[in-house]
């Protein structure tokens, strides 16, 4: 990996606050995975993340781009995360995008996946199952599981884009 995609990791956990020690090898698999927007308006999440490295060049005086990496899933999780945190969750004098970020962690099943007890192969196919949609209807295996049904027919979490995904969960499970 070439420095400035090591700095910009790196700078992604201080930009959200994650400060969650022994999960090393988590972080590189999520950095090292792309994120493949399925549906045509989770294109949006790709642009996100694109985002968070202009941020990134522009704090730092940089020029330059990223363009021998795809977007990862840990950056399209952070910009969710920091997103989630500024407008549903968070308080603007002390935001915590961490605790969302680590919530969708949590819900994806990968905390148990400290670097003491790391399994490449789980976690790879944990995030396969979420990436290709073939969690649960409720969403239960993708970041945004609906466990409370506040509606008779809740949509089909596999078949809706994942902002849409943040909103059906924050309703459901957060209000």
């Amino acid at each position: 990996m070439d420095k400035i995609w090591i700095d910009y990791n790196d700078w992604l956990l201080k930009f959200c606050n994650f400060k969650q020690s022994g999960y090393r090898k988590l972080i590189n698999q999520l950095s090292e995975s792309p994120f493949e927007a399925i549906l045509d308006r989770d294109l949006n999440r790709l642009y996100d993340g694109e985002n968070l490295r202009r941020h990134f060049l522009s704090e730092n005086g940089i020029h330059g781009d990223f363009c021998s990496h795809p977007v990862s899933i840990l950056e399209v999780l952070i910009a969710l995360a920091v997103r989630i945190d500024d407008e549903y969750t968070g308080n603007p004098n002390n935001p915590r995008p961490d605790l969302v970020f680590w919530e969708m962690i949590c819900n994806l099943g990968l905390d148990k996946y400290d670097d003491k007890h790391y399994n490449y192969d789980e976690v790879y196919n944990i995030l396969g199952i979420w990436i290709e949609r073939k969690f649960d209807k409720n969403g239960v295996g993708s970041p945004f599981p609906v466990y409370k049904n506040i509606h008779k027919n809740i949509h089909d979490q596999r078949k809706i884009e994942i902002w849409m995904q943040v909103t059906g969960y924050i309703n459901a499970n957060c209000v």
